[in-house]
């Protein structure tokens, strides 16, 4: 139906039935918003809909008909019809106020749903569409009469959104009323009316209950405005007891199977997704509400005397009480433990209410409890409660009752597994408590020791109690292990074994009792729980399938780890077992109680039982270790180390399963060595021996060599020396015991044992030759093996078995090494198949076998002189390096280590022997490389190898061998990312080579090369050579200069780093040494030293003489040595001299003038001292000056870089005054033509952005000497200005540096061609018109990208295209169009930022001259871009902007801080950039913007009285400008007139009467506001929109009591000061002082403050000891303030002692840690404030002074004897009370409380600068010496920056004074500058600067920090790994870095220049 027909029916005579069809169009509708709409327009306030309602007798049914109309055009415009909102509030405020009667009917409890629905919807569409509706509705409704439980109860099925569901929606519909606080409140304070929709919820559809609890989060617990007092009113245990019951929703289909009806199984299946989601959205809501100090209802607990504790969060505990059984569900549990984690003070009580289910009982329920009660345990943190609650409160957090030693030892001596494992896991989660605890205890540097101590002796001691002892715990351990036997209620014994679990839990129980009760864990205690042996006899029954038999293998190795940890004593430190088996010699058949028995059974069996079994080797692997480091330290401590004895695993490997008998063999075999310690060892010795006597003298094993050099005193144990035996101890005491007892498996065990433990050995004949005397314990091939090794020779049928296809690596190697037969294995050494037989074999054995062979091979070849097999070798260990390199690091890595700690590598390492003839070097080579480049820490594995490198390279370089590669095998150690070698090696391998005669090796000079870059790139401040190496380094420099012949190109790179090497160590030491020959052949060296030269001339002036002979005797000039010549000119001894060397050189730098093709270093120099000392006559001059107009303006050529040397001679020729026909433009024209053409030029190259800087300074620089008639003739004359400015404009939008400078000279060119422009003159046909230079700039590819570019890096080249535009718009106003305006809003960002003020006189230029007809500037930035759409096209450009959307563009946090930042210097029309601020508005454009929207009707009076119009109106009437002062008085008006026509009358009059206290103060007359007084009124002006406010009362109240403001006086400062309300006394203050330290400005403000003595107030609330810090720090500010002002700093400083007072305001005794920083700042604020203000008043005195406008007036007063203050006077104070007695001009009777003294000198003699006083400035000095130790320990770098740029100025100002008269001598004694930088220098912590800086600063800077301490520690660099030297920063860290990292910029900064200061 369409809108017009129905509104013909509504006057007919059936309404309702139209109304019927209108909902059902609605309702059928795809687009109902349309329908609506349609009506809205026809009918805008539904009149015809209303007179419906005014018929009489309507049914009940009627009404529902047109209330659902209604609902259905209420709820379109609170959804997308927006625009029609007024009609819903007429609408809305028709309904209640006529026809509220007809919903109270239709709500009753006798209507039916369908008219319930309709009322309700219709009631929710009211609230829904905003603020006022929302309120009338809340307002007007009788809530009793709505009958709400009624309609809560109401539920319909069939129905989407029954009477229920609306009933909610109306509810909620308050809490989504938009943006307004006040409702919210107001529908709160009613508590029945929200709680009401709780209960029931549980039955609910998932939709409606996921948007209750979103609404309730959002709009009540997360509205900041909700005070937790209404929380708490709202949310009680009753009302939250049906959101508990959520956790177990059942939804509609609860109701559903109540009547019978079974929903299938895809509705069961949405039901369960349903529940999840309304868990998790319940349980969020939950844990807000209980445990947020923020949003929730939890309060911190209080206490109200020690151990006394008052909870006030019972409420919680009542709630938590309504969950029911909390414990079966994971939501319920984690509610509880973090409530309660929250408010640990329920822990207790909560426990008591669920006493009954804590009885120990196996049930499921006990179970979960105590899952639960562990798991809040494990969140409570007992240690923050010591302060609070003391000891008894910590304790009841660890062992809350009703928790106790009962409790736990029914638990631990239960008969049923759960109980136990439930006891140990809650055991085990208190211990671990008590350990965190006692560790941040520990930690807590409030605490002393004593009182650790003593708390850490009572917490052990209850804990101990409470859980019933250790002893508990292991009688436990043996009752689950089937030692003890349990008793069960009928008092019956029996034994059994737990579950592998529960025996974990215990042993974790029992370390902790080790680590935190050792008396109780003695080692009988833990002997006597026969642990390991117990574990390794576990058995698990469910091993059906793999899964089951992996998991139960992986809990058998978690427990023996976990014993193995426990036996040991601690999990990161192997510890100590005692075995008194060892020691006390038992019998055999007790061999099983060994510990060490143990040990190697639990060790073998865990590797049987993991070897199938992927995922768990790395686990396994932890244990073995765990095991063997264990076993290893048993035998340490009976002497058997691992250096003697080898690594046990070679005993353990071969110990398969439970093989007891070969786990008793070892132990029997380290008994038997144990005992007979002493006989084995000299057996060994005398083994040697006697090896050593049949040896030959070339053949002396290793162990009799260390055993010869050993110094052995008689009867001393040879064991205790530091010496290698031959081999193990344990091999000896092995054959004994094989001996007595040869069992075949003991036989073939040991065997196998030495087959792997023979490789490791470095000799092993011995051992061949000992085990070959006993055949008969030895397998057939494991004697046949050791014959290869023995010294004897084979037999001929000794011969080497076939291999098999299934052989190992192993024995394939040992094929090899027994046959000799390369060509049979030769393809299994590939890397392919090399590859597939590592993955099987052990890579350190196979490894060590490889090269016990390659040692064998190696010393065959010293006999028989050479071996095939050595090559093999290498080859193979190659091949296993690549495979695992690619596959496996670790492993690589490990490979790589054995290798080079392998000592007959090392013996055998020959660096340059040939890679073909000497294989052990190349694998050497490859392995440093790898190692230097992949793995540094085994760096230091290269060291020996270096040190023979080393040897061999002195060794060659001695016999001048020519033919070594010197540098390749040097390479790796010094190009490596970690190099190891310090500076000092590197050093002297440098100068080994520099010193060698060898002088025709090209390796030797690549390595010297290569060398010297190390050097250089190392050389610092830090690390030099040393004296002798530089004179070495000088002499070989000197030598090769003075050779004969051309020099090679590899000699003159090593001269060219040498010489640079040498610029940077040369001491001047050593350069007085220098001869004149030296000298000489300096300075004909090839290559050229130029640079040298140089250097040596500044480090020994007196050279320069010789320098300077030496070039006048040469015939000519090389052209390197042009930059010494220059050089020369610049010294005083050798400036004759050069100067007539100079004259000799006039063609030649003519002809480089006239030519400059080739640019000749040093040549543009010499040009310039040709020039003054005037050697050119003028005609050299102009044809220089003319030859270069020609190349570059006439041929257009490329200036050379070499071109702006030539500009001094065009100033020269300027400086004659005479004018040259060869110069018809004159010279500085002729000079600016040069420099535009080269600009032109220059931009169509790269890398010249230098010399277009420069050349565009030249261009500014002359601009100004040129006359402008001429220039704008000249250049309009020819094509040069047009191709000039496109260039410059396409070049420059897009080059933040280098295109400021272009177009700032573009400007200046501007000015002069475009002024005073012919429109159709001959200037437009010549040159280029302005008109159409501006349509360039405009469409410019990157105008709209700069305009638009937001970041503030590109700021200052806006700025300048800004002004270029400005500049053109100004001589031609014509080139402005109306469509430039929208691109310059979408450009402006309203700040007082340069930028912006440019482009808002711009602005002001198009408006002032009506280029703005049709366009509001009310939009800015991205708003302006969206709105006008200036960036993609033309549509839609000249739209209006609405006023709202210029108001949410408006921040009001920014409008305050404008108007408290405001100049009041600031002119109404913009003028040049002036105070730049971009954190502000641009107050002129806010002023426009107001005026604009004060005239608009559609903002509201509300909207306009809150966008801040009246704080920027007063704020402008602070102005010093007439124009600015009526701009805001205007303003004022403008609301004022707003608010006579308002109906809103309770708006209207705090505003009217806020601006009429004001303008009644005026009486008529004009007065500036002072900016003090304005700041009150600015602050109130924000309060009147916020009557919730704590100071809106009083500050209103005193507003509104006074019929006139008085203006000078501080507004209630003694009532906020003396404030005597109990809740709001510190805001209260905090308003005060916020209000004292942004309005005092001026010293008409501090006049103000003096009339009632507020320094002094000021002053004694900076040291009441009862200060907040918060107020301390506005304090502060209110001082930083007044020092700004000169009188006020006067005063302060002279009569308040502020100076004394400051640094007593951070001692640690009188402020906390955590505050000391803020309120440092501050202090350093103040102090930054005084020294400014009192050196800017000095400067304006003395400025004063030499103007001479005193004069007389000092001459006036000589005459008078009048004494003159103290010396402690500030010089200032005469100008301070100068300003003071100034009359200003918005005060007429306000005077200074104190007379004006103007202070005059009493001396006869007047000092011509005036100086602050010394003992001010030392006063001012001390204190900052006092405020040292604090500021250098402060965590922000920004305060000690300041702290030190304040010393900094200091000491420099007290060093002016050396340069004063003799009658401030005195002065300067007083100050001693020498004397204080001493005690600077001494006061400052340097080292506490330079951790800061560490990493920031060069290596000279940190020596500058470090003082007298850089000496001691430059040995310690030169000896460090250059590594850390290459990978430190040298140089500050880039600009680009974060802003934390600004700060650490300006610390680094403002300590050096504090240490320049000082001259250090």
């Amino acid at each position: 139906m369409r809108a017009t027909s129905l509104l013909q029916e509504l006057r007919g005579n059936l309404p309702i039935a139209a109304l019927q069809q209108f909902n059902k169009d609605v309702e059928e509708s795809s687009n109902p918003q349309e329908v609506i709409e349609d009506l809205l327009y026809v009918s805008p306030r539904c009149s015809e809909m209303l007179e419906v309602l005014w018929k009489k007798n309507l049914t009940s049914n009627e009404l529902a008909v047109i209330l659902t109309s209604f609902s259905h055009i209420l709820l379109n415009i609170a959804g997308e019809l927006k625009k029609y909102r007024s009609a819903g509030v007429h609408i809305t405020q028709e309904l209640l106020h006529d026809h509220i009667h007809n919903f109270y009917q239709l709500v009753s409890t006798t209507s039916i749903n369908k008219n319930s629905r309709a009322a309700l919807q219709c009631l929710t569409g009211m609230v829904m569409i905003g603020y006022e509706t929302a309120t009338e509705v809340l307002t007007n409704l009788d809530w009793k009469r709505m009958n709400l439980n009624v309609l809560l109860s109401r539920r319909e099925s069939g129905v989407s959104r029954d009477v229920r569901a609306w009933c909610m929606y109306f509810l909620l519909a308050f809490l989504n009323a938009p943006d307004d606080v006040t409702l919210v409140k107001q529908f709160l304070q009613n508590t029945e009316l929200l709680p009401s929709v709780f209960p029931g919820l549980v039955w609910d559809p998932c939709e409606t209950v996921l948007n209750v609890l979103k609404v309730l989060m959002d709009s009540v617990l997360y509205n900041p405005h909700v005070s937790k007092t209404n929380k708490v009113h709202l949310f009680t245990p009753a009302t939250t007891a049906p959101f508990l019951q959520l956790y177990r929703w059942v939804g509609p289909i609860g109701n559903m199977s109540k009547k019978g009806i079974a929903p299938d199984e895809e509705f069961k299946e949405k039901t369960l997704k349903e529940q999840e989601q309304i868990r998790n959205a319940t349980h969020k809501f939950m844990l807000t509400l209980c445990t947020s100090y923020k949003y929730g209802i939890v309060f911190r607990e209080k206490v109200v005397r020690e151990g006394d504790i008052w909870s006030n969060n019972w409420a919680i505990a009542k709630i938590l009480s309504n969950l029911e059984s909390p414990w079966k569900l994971e939501e319920g549990k984690d509610l509880i433990v973090k409530t309660i984690g929250y408010s640990s003070d329920l822990l207790k009580p909560y426990l008591f209410s669920i006493h009954e289910i804590l009885s120990p009982r196996a049930t499921n329920n006990f179970v979960s409890v105590i899952d639960m009660l562990i798991r809040i345990l494990e969140y409570q943190k007992p240690w923050k409660h010591l302060s609070e609650k003391g000891l008894r409160g910590v304790q009841v957090t660890l062992v809350p009752s009703p928790l106790g030693e009962r409790f736990f030892n029914t638990l631990l001596e239960s008969e049923n597994e759960r109980l136990r494992l439930c006891g140990m896991l809650l055991m085990k989660t208190i211990f671990s408590k008590l350990k965190e605890t006692l560790q941040h205890l520990g930690t807590d540097k409030s605490l002393s020791r004593e009182k650790f101590l003593s708390l850490q002796k009572y917490l052990l001691g209850n804990v101990h109690t409470y859980l019933g002892g250790v002893s508990g715990v292991i009688k436990c351990w043996q009752r689950s292990t089937g030692q003890l036997p349990f008793k069960n209620v009928h008092g019956k014994e029996t034994l059994q074994i737990s579950r592998t679990e529960t025996l974990i839990s215990i042993v974790e129980v029992l370390i902790f009792c080790r680590e935190l009760y050792p008396g109780h864990t003695n080692e009988e205690a833990i002997y006597s729980l026969n642990m390991l042996q117990v574990v390794r006899n576990l058995t698990d029954e469910d091993d059906s399938n793999d899964e089951s038999k992996a998991k139960a293998v992986e809990s058998k190795i978690e427990l023996q780890f976990l014993c193995i940890e426990f036996l040991s004593g601690s999990d990161d430190r192997p510890g100590m077992i005692v075995d008194n088996f060892i020691l006390g010699g038992a019998d055999n058949q007790q061999v099983e109680k060994s510990m060490l028995y143990q040990l190697i059974m639990t060790y073998s069996q865990a590797k049987e039982d993991v070897s199938s079994i992927e995922k768990d080797k790395v686990k396994a692997h932890i244990f073995t270790q765990k095991c063997l480091d264990v076993i290893s330290n048993i035998l340490v401590h009976n002497g058997l180390t691992v250096h003697d004895e080898g690594n046990p695993s070679f005993w353990l490997n071969y110990i398969k399963g439970n093989s007891t008998q070969l786990s008793a063999f070892l132990t029997h075999v380290i008994q038997k060595t144990v005992l007979s310690l002493s006989e084995y060892t000299d057996l060994l010795v005398e083994l040697a021996s006697s090896g050593l006597q049949a040896s030959s003298d070339t053949c002396v094993s290793s162990f009799m060599k260390e055993l010869e050099k050993m110094d052995v005193v008689d009867n001393e144990d040879i064991s205790n020396l530091k010496s290698s035996l031959p081999f193990s101890r344990l091999v000896p005491a092995a054959v004994d015991l094989l001996l007595a007892n040869s069992n075949s498996d003991y036989v073939l065990y040991f065997s196998q044992v030495v087959n792997d433990y023979l490789h490791t050995l470095s000799d092993p004949v011995y051992l061949a030759d000992f085990l070959l005397e006993k055949e008969n314990i030895l397998t057939p091939e494991l004697k046949r093996y050791l014959k290869y090794w023995s010294k004897g020779k084979l037999s001929s049928k000794a011969k080497a078995q076939n291999l098999k296809e299934s052989d190992s690596l192993a024995d394939i190697l040992k094929h090899l090494f027994m046959s000799r037969d390369w060509a049979s294995v030769e393809a299994l050494f590939e890397i392919d198949s090399l590859q597939l037989l590592m993955k099987e074999s052990d890579i350190i054995l196979i490894t060590q076998q490889i090269l016990a062979y390659l040692n064998k091979e190696l010393s065959e070849e010293d006999k028989n002189g050479g071996s095939k097999l050595t090559k093999r070798f290498v080859y193979i260990l190659k091949n296993m390096s690549a495979v695992l390199e690619e596959n496996d690091k670790i492993q690589s890595k490990k490979l790589t280590q054995t290798i080079l700690e392998y000592h007959p590598i090392l013996s055998n390492y020959q660096p340059f022997a040939s890679p073909k003839k000497h294989s052990i070097s190349s694998l050497v080579h490859v392995l440093i490389a790898v190692v230097l480049s992949k793995y540094p820490d085994l760096a230091p594995l290269t060291s020996p190898y270096y040190e023979q490198l080393l040897k061999d390279i002195k060794m060659h370089l001695l016999l001048q061998d020519e033919k070594v590669d010197f540098l390749n095998p040097v390479m790796s150690y010094i190009s490596s990312e970690h190099i190891l070698l310090s500076y000092t090696q590197v050093e002297d391998l440098f100068i080994v080579c520099l010193k060698s005669s060898c002088t025709n090796s090209m390796s030797l000079d690549n390595l010297i090369l290569e060398l010297l870059k190390l050097l250089l790139q190392t050389t610092s401040a830090k690390r030099k050579p040393r004296a002798q190496s530089v004179n070495l380094m000088l002499t070989k420099y000197l030598e090769w200069s003075q050779q004969v012949g051309e020099t090679t190109d590899e000699k003159k790179q090593i001269m060219s780093f040498l010489e640079k090497l040498l610029m940077e160590v040369l001491s001047a030491e050593e350069v007085t040494q220098l001869t004149s020959d030296d000298l000489k052949a300096l300075l004909r060296s090839d290559p050229p030293s130029s640079k040298l030269c140089c250097h040596i001339v500044k480090l020994h002036p007196p050279h320069a003489v010789t320098f300077a002979k030496k070039l006048k005797k040469q015939k000519s000039l090389i052209s390197s040595q042009a930059t010494i010549l220059a050089l020369l000119l610049d010294q005083e001894e050798s400036a004759t001299t050069a100067v007539a060397l100079l004259h000799h050189l006039v063609e030649d730098l003519k002809s480089w003038a006239l030519i400059m093709e080739e640019e000749k270093e040093g040549y543009s120099q010499l040009f310039n001292y040709a020039l003054k000392c005037e050697i050119f006559d003028q005609e050299v001059l102009v044809e220089v000056c003319k030859n270069l107009y020609e190349k570059i303006v006439t041929k257009k050529e490329a200036p050379s870089r070499e071109f702006l040397s030539l500009v001094p001679a065009f100033q020269k020729l300027a400086e004659t005054g005479s004018e040259h026909k060869t110069l018809p433009l004159g010279v500085n024209l002729t000079l600016l033509h040069i420099c535009l053409s080269s600009i032109r030029t220059l931009l169509k190259q790269e890398n010249v952005e230098e010399l277009l800087k420069d050349t565009t300074q030249i261009v500014n620089d002359i601009l100004p000497s040129i006359d402008p008639s001429l220039l704008k003739k000249s250049l309009l004359d020819g094509k040069l200005w047009p191709t000039y400015v496109k260039q410059v404009l396409r070049h420059s939008f897009n080059d933040r540096n280098l295109g400021q400078s272009l177009l700032h000279t573009l400007n200046l060119l501007f000015i002069v061609m475009f002024k005073d422009e012919k429109e159709n003159g001959d200037d437009k046909e010549k040159g280029l018109p302005s008109h159409t230079v501006y349509q360039m700039i405009f469409s410019h590819s990157h105008y709209l990208e700069l305009m638009f570019n937001r970041e503030i890096e590109w700021d200052q080249l806006k700025e300048k295209v800004i002004a270029l535009q400005q500049t053109i718009v100004d001589c031609n106003i014509k080139v402005c169009e109306e469509r430039h305006v929208p691109i310059l809003l979408g450009a402006y960002g309203a700040s007082m930022s340069a930028v912006d003020q440019r482009i808002l006189k711009l602005l002001f230029t198009y408006e002032q001259n009506g280029f703005m007809k049709t366009i509001q500037p009310i939009l800015w930035g991205e708003a302006a871009i969206t709105h006008f759409g200036v960036q993609s096209s033309d549509n839609n450009l000249w739209n209006d902007p609405k006023p709202q959307q210029a108001l949410a563009l408006l921040d009001k946090h920014k409008i305050l801080q404008t108007c408290n930042k405001f100049d009041t210097s600031l002119p109404l029309e913009p003028q040049d950039v002036q105070s730049v601020d971009s954190t502000i508005y641009d107050i002129r454009f806010l002023l426009s913007l107001m005026t604009y929207l004060a005239n608009h009707n559609e903002v509201s009076e509300l909207d306009y009285a809150e966008c801040g119009a009246v704080a920027v109106g007063f704020t402008v009437m602070t102005s010093h400008s007439d124009a600015m002062w009526g701009a805001g008085a205007a303003l004022l008006r403008f609301m004022v007139e707003r608010m006579e026509h308002t109906h809103h009358i309770r708006l209207r009059l705090p505003w009217l009467w806020l601006v009429g206290v004001v303008s009644c103060t005026f009486n008529n007359k004009k007065h500036r506001l002072p900016s003090l007084t304005t700041q009150f009124l600015i602050r109130a002006s924000s309060l009147i929109s916020q009557p919730s406010h704590r100071m809106y009362q009083p500050v209103l109240n005193y507003l509104f009591l006074k019929p006139a403001f008085n203006l000078y006086e501080v507004p209630e400062l003694f009532r906020f000061y003396n404030s005597d309300s109990i809740k709001d006394h510190y805001v209260h203050r905090s308003f005060l002082l916020s209000v004292l330290s942004t309005g005092i400005r001026e010293t008409l403000d501090y006049k103000i403050c003096l009339k009632k003595s507020l320094s002094t107030l000021v002053m004694g609330m900076l040291q009441a000891p009862s200060l907040d810090t918060q107020l301390r720090v506005q304090v502060l500010a209110v001082l930083e303030s007044m020092v700004r002002i000169l009188p006020a700093a006067v005063d302060l400083v002279k009569y308040h002692n502020l100076l004394t007072i400051l640094p007593l305001v951070v001692l640690p005794t009188t402020s906390q840690d955590v505050h000391i920083a803020e309120l440092l700042k501050g202090v350093l604020n103040i102090l930054s404030a005084i020294w400014s203000t009192i050196m800017k008043s000095v400067a304006a005195e003395n400025k004063v002074d030499d103007s001479g406008e005193q004069t007389e007036a000092r001459k006036q007063n000589t005459d008078r004897k009048r004494k003159r203050e103290d010396d402690t006077d500030l010089p200032s104070s005469k100008i301070a009370k100068r300003e003071i007695s100034n009359e200003d001009s918005g005060v007429d009777d306000l005077e200074p409380d104190r007379e004006d003294m103007i202070l005059e000198d009493t001396d006869e003699q007047i000092v011509s600068k005036r100086m602050v006083p010394p003992l001010f400035v030392r006063e001012f000095l001390n204190c900052l010496f006092l405020l040292t130790p604090v500021t250098i320990t402060c965590d922000s770098p920004e305060s000690i920056a300041q702290y030190l740029e304040l010393i900094t100025e200091n000491v420099k100002y007290i060093e002016t004074i050396a340069t004063l008269s003799t009658k401030a001598l005195i002065r300067a004694v007083a100050l001693a500058p020498d004397v204080i930088k001493a005690q600077v220098y001494e006061n400052i912590n340097w080292e506490a600067l330079l951790g800061r800086l560490q990493g920031r600063i060069t290596d000279e800077e940190e020596l500058k920090l470090l003082g007298a301490k850089a000496e001691d520690m430059k040995n310690m660099w030169a000896t460090e790994p250059l590594s850390k030297c290459l990978k430190k920063p040298t140089s500050p860290v880039e600009d680009n870095e974060s802003s934390s990292e600004d700060g650490l910029k300006q610390l680094r900064s403002a300590t050096m220049q504090l240490l320049c200061t000082l001259g250090k």
